[in-house]
């Protein structure tokens, strides 16, 4: 690594006590810290997540030399709580740079993070990476939380979509999690190509490591298994509309869905199958639980909504399924996920009709899957040491 970077201030809006940083942000952390390279962390914590996690969050604080700056994240009211958030962001990084000049690199994670940092790092001209995710704006919208029919969302998402020009074109590095997404970035903004790196949602797979889970795969039932988010991102009636297909190929079958909140409609689209007492609800499982549970599973399946935002995204889901060497069953097509059948990792399901629903199901009967193989093909994309390589990659080039 370039002696010149070492010291880096990471911005997530996203507090460290989130699924997602427990998964996609810490594990990084981590292995980065392990090469030379000095984190000082502003994260925004969740009151009633952070109690859970602080004495584990701190120790890891202080075995890799970490520098962290939890603040408080306010929920509501919506919009405005987000703008107050990124003023309080905004004042303390100055705080952080003005106490500590060693620090040369700005990373902002996603969007707030980045509204956060981008007017700080070109007011004292500090290099700042945009590690932009998805497309977020247009997440939210095809997500259903903004609904561009009310005027105020409207000019929210036109805000942001303003402001996303403005940092791809000016960021002195972008990171995506896809190809697809790359490819529209440089076609749509004229961005240069050496300027955007691809890292998928990486997965740590001495951590999710069959051979290291004692609970097993129980033969005698069909597990099929959906876990995560539980927003409108993912399409829950379609999902239920396929394992009333499965549980007809695969007798006797469950369906265990394990998810970080609860939501109603879920309840509510369950209810109307008579089956309903075959599936299998639970929240807020532990991070440290999670690959016990995937080995539980025979198949793995989510949809995902099909809209623009899709080519920026990248399932943490996917990764971590393929790393306990389970088939998934998706209809996404981020990533070239359409290879599944062809690499024997899963079925891909084109249309949502019970038809395509019972070629699945049979396609999964019929083929012969290996979960070493499986395991072997994801560990080419989404090993966490090799993806972390590639965040020194970008450190190194700015």
């Amino acid at each position: 690594m370039n002696n010149k970077i070492k010291n880096v201030l990471y911005v997530t809006y996203d507090g460290l006590s989130d699924p997602v940083s427990q998964s996609q942000i810490l594990p990084y952390l981590e292995k980065l810290s392990n090469n030379a390279i000095k984190f000082h962390i502003l994260s925004f914590e969740k009151k009633e997540k952070l109690p859970k996690l602080e004495d584990e969050l701190w120790s890891k604080v202080e075995k890799y030399n970490w520098v962290w700056y939890p603040d408080d994240y306010t929920k509501k009211p919506a919009i405005l709580s987000a703008l107050y958030d990124i003023d309080r962001g905004r004042e303390k990084i100055k705080k952080i740079l003005k106490y500590n000049p060693e620090i040369l690199c700005i990373h902002a994670r996603s969007y707030i993070s980045m509204m956060m940092a981008y007017p700080v790092a070109k007011r004292y001209n500090i290099p700042i990476i945009f590690d932009m995710r998805g497309f977020w704006a247009d997440e939210r919208v095809d997500g259903h939380i903004w609904s561009l029919k009310n005027p105020i969302y409207r000019i929210v998402y036109k805000y942001f979509k303003r402001k996303e020009k403005l940092w791809l074109k000016n960021s002195d590095a972008i990171v995506v999690l896809t190809d697809a997404a790359k490819d529209f970035i440089i076609d749509k903004f004229s961005i240069a190509s050496n300027k955007i790196y691809v890292i998928p949602c990486a997965t740590d797979f001495d951590f999710f490591d069959p051979d290291k889970v004692e609970i097993k795969y129980d033969n005698h039932i069909f597990n099929l298994l959906y876990f995560g988010s539980a927003e409108n991102w993912y399409l829950f009636d379609e999902m239920f509309e396929f394992y009333n297909e499965y549980r007809r190929v695969f007798i006797p079958s469950k369906f265990t869905l394990i998810l970080h909140s609860k939501n109603n409609k879920i309840l509510e689209l369950l209810n109307k199958y008579k089956w309903y007492n075959e599936v299998e609800i639970i929240y807020n499982i532990p991070r440290a639980s999670m690959p016990k549970y995937i080995n539980q599973a025979m198949h793995v399946v989510f949809f995902l909504n099909q809209n623009f935002s899709n080519i920026g995204i990248s399932p943490i889901k996917n990764a971590e399924a393929l790393a306990m060497g389970k088939p998934i069953i998706t209809n996404t097509s981020s990533e070239a996920i359409v290879t599944l059948e062809e690499k024997k990792l899963g079925v891909f399901v084109k249309n949502h009709n019970k038809k395509e629903y019972r070629s699945a199901c049979l396609k999964l009967k019929n083929t012969d899957f290996d979960s070493q193989y499986i395991r072997a093909m994801a560990r080419e994309k989404y090993d966490l040491t090799l993806l972390s390589s590639k965040y020194i990659d970008v450190y190194d080039a700015i």
